[in-house]
């Protein structure tokens, strides 16, 4: 997915379907897409003995094992990991027209290189072994910069002059953006922080009225660009909806809720992606004296 070109899944894949290698010709491929676990693992209500090809029987990889039905049912299979792998990699230029650098570690058997579109490139490093594997790299030329790794929004320790050094588990791979600054999700200074009114006092209030239009304006866009798992660096929150707001300590000194937000996010300049709507759980609550 992230070297240049267009990736190309040939069906089954998705699914870790396997193949008969005991069909003749390129017929060991082409065998019956495995929907699920019924007849003709769901591909055709024929007589079985009647298909052009066999589906397959292996007790790994065949039908009973290996199905579009049994794996939308786990968030952690591979259908659902390599839809959320297709939907990453469709969102970051980079991998599709971005410049290819590859950097040489001493270490041969992890390959790195960095896919560079616009300010912020992006570092891959790859574990082409069955073994656990440490690596050296050079980026120096980026001293300074903070590595988020892509998926999982976290922070890595900053780039220095000193080689980098990382990692891999077998098989593994890491997807970094080298971002100009680290990343801080700390709260602004008090100077800097807005203020909000609510009427008569009463903090319950804050989800009513002008309350509640300043804060999904100002405060919560604000809030979710500071946090690491937000997002790419160069993206921003245009505007917060919360709804489906459940209060958990209904005190008017110090009130608490759990709300659903859908933030409008997208790309601080015009570069050809468009906006998506994200939904984010978040705690609000209300604090004072030292707490505060």
């Amino acid at each position: 997915f992230s070297l240049p070109g267009t990736p190309i899944l040939y069906y089954g894949d998705e699914l870790g379907m396997g193949d008969n290698v005991f069909l003749g010709d390129r017929d060991g491929v082409r065998t019956p897409m495995q929907w699920n676990g019924d007849r003709n693992a769901g591909f055709s209500r024929a007589d079985p003995a009647s298909l052009y090809l066999p589906t397959i029987q292996d007790p790994l990889y065949g039908y009973q094992a290996v199905n579009v039905e049994a794996q939308e049912r786990s968030a952690s299979s591979l259908l659902n990991w390599m839809r959320r792998m297709v939907a990453l990699r469709s969102r970051r230029p980079a991998f599709g027209r971005g410049d290819l650098v590859m950097l040489h570690p001493e270490n041969r058997a992890v390959l790195a290189f960095l896919r560079i579109d616009g300010d912020v490139p992006t570092l891959i490093v790859a574990n082409l072994s069955r073994f656990a594997q440490a690596v050296e790299l050079d980026l120096s030329d980026y001293a300074g910069r903070q590595p988020v790794e892509v998926i999982g929004q976290q922070s890595f320790p900053p780039i220095s002059d000193a080689p980098y050094v990382l990692t891999v588990g077998p098989h593994g791979f890491y997807w970094f953006d080298l971002t100009p600054t680290p990343v801080d999700d700390s709260l602004p200074p008090p100077e800097d922080m807005p203020t909000i009114e609510v009427s008569g006092g009463d903090w319950r209030r804050l989800l009513e009225g002008d309350a509640l239009e300043q804060l999904e304006r100002e405060v919560l866009p604000a809030f979710l660009e500071r946090q690491r798992w937000f997002g790419r660096a160069d993206e921003r929150v245009a505007r917060v909806r919360l709804h489906d707001v459940i209060p958990l300590h209904d005190v008017s000194a110090a009130p608490t809720w759990i709300a659903l937000a859908d933030a409008e996010r997208g790309p601080e300049r015009d570069s050809g992606r468009g906006s998506e709507r994200v939904t984010y759980t978040l705690a609000l609550g209300v604090t004072s004296g030292r707490g505060a």
